[in-house]
C-alpha cells in the first residue's frame, strides 16, 4: 500500500530520469516486483487489463528478454488486474509466464514501437494467494 502517493509519483519520476537519451528522454525501464532467494529470482511485470487485453512497452519486453536469457533461473511473470485496488486474496489476476511468451506458446500481437499486447483470454485466471504460493514455491524449490 502506498502511503504518500504523491511523494510516490516524484520519486518514480525522479529516478526514471536518472538516465537519459542525448535529447532528454529516459533510457530506463522499471519493473514492479523482484524477489530473490539464492539463485533463483521471480521478476513481475504488472498492467492493468484493458478491452480484455495487456499491453507491454517494447522497451520492458526487450529487457526481460535479455534477462530472461543472462539469468540462470529466472521466472518471469506478466501480471494483470482489471483494478489496482484489488488487493484481498480471494481477488482475481490475469498471469502468463514470459517464457512462454518467448516461445511462441502464447499468442501476442506486435504494436507498431515493438511492445506486445496479450489478450486476456490467452492468460491464466488465478487468486493473489494462489500467485503468492506458487511463486514461493518456485523460489523455494
Amino acid at each position: 500500500m502506498i502511503r504518500n502517493p504523491e511523494f510516490f509519483a516524484r520519486a518514480s519520476e525522479w529516478v526514471g530520469s536518472l538516465i537519459l537519451y542525448p535529447n532528454g528522454a529516459p533510457r530506463c525501464t522499471d519493473f514492479d516486483l523482484v524477489s530473490q532467494h539464492g539463485k533463483k529470482f521471480i521478476i513481475v511485470e504488472a498492467k492493468k487489463i484493458i478491452q480484455n487485453q495487456l499491453f507491454l512497452p517494447y522497451g520492458q519486453f526487450k529487457t526481460l528478454q535479455e534477462l530472461h536469457f543472462q539469468l540462470k533461473e529466472p521466472h518471469f511473470f506478466l501480471v494483470g488486474t482489471l483494478d489496482y485496488s484489488m488487493n484481498k486474496e480471494e481477488d482475481p489476476l490475469w498471469i502468463v509466464d514470459f517464457n512462454r511468451i518467448l516461445i511462441k506458446n502464447i499468442p501476442y500481437q506486435r504494436t507498431k514501437h515493438g511492445g506486445i499486447i496479450i489478450n486476456s483470454e490467452d492468460m491464466t485466471l488465478t487468486t493473489r494467494k494462489l500467485f503468492s504460493e506458487v511463486c514461493n514455491c518456485l523460489l523455494n524449490e
